[in-house]
C-alpha cells in the first residue's frame, strides 16, 4: 500500500543543503510551532 503525498512532509535545510521527507504524524508529534524545527538523529 502506498502512502499518498499528504502523509509526508518536505523538510528543507537551506544553509546546508539537505532536504529530507518525514512522515506527516512523525512533524505533528515532533513540531512546536514557531519557525524552527530541531531534528535528532538516530
Amino acid at each position: 500500500m502506498s502512502k499518498s503525498i499528504t502523509d509526508s512532509a518536505r523538510i528543507r535545510d537551506p544553509y546546508h543543503g539537505w532536504e529530507i521527507t518525514v512522515t506527516l504524524g512523525s512533524l505533528e508529534k515532533r513540531f512546536s510551532g514557531g519557525s524552527v524545527i530541531q531534528v535528532r538523529s538516530p
